[in-house]
């Protein structure tokens, strides 16, 4: 098991794995939570966090929409 340290949060989150690194954080912020550093980094990933969910989610409806276009394009071909 991985030493959870803030470094590993931050490893974490330059990969883009922003879920795992606001976990460290929540966990470190626990355990020290007079330390504001890790107070606001632990908010900064969450904020990336929500950003990256709500393009993801963009980015579903956008493909969903296409797939719809290109569906309806081929039946205007087949009529």
């Amino acid at each position: 098991m991985a030493i959870r340290t803030a470094r590993l949060a931050e490893i974490f989150a330059s990969q883009g794995h922003l879920d795992e690194a606001a976990s460290i954080f929540e966990e470190l912020v626990a355990s020290s939570p007079s330390d504001v550093a890790l107070r606001d980094r632990l908010n900064a990933v969450r904020e990336g966090l929500a950003e990256q969910t709500a393009k993801l989610a963009r980015s579903t409806r956008v493909d969903r929409l296409r797939a719809l276009r290109s569906k309806i394009r081929s039946r205007r071909r087949t009529s």
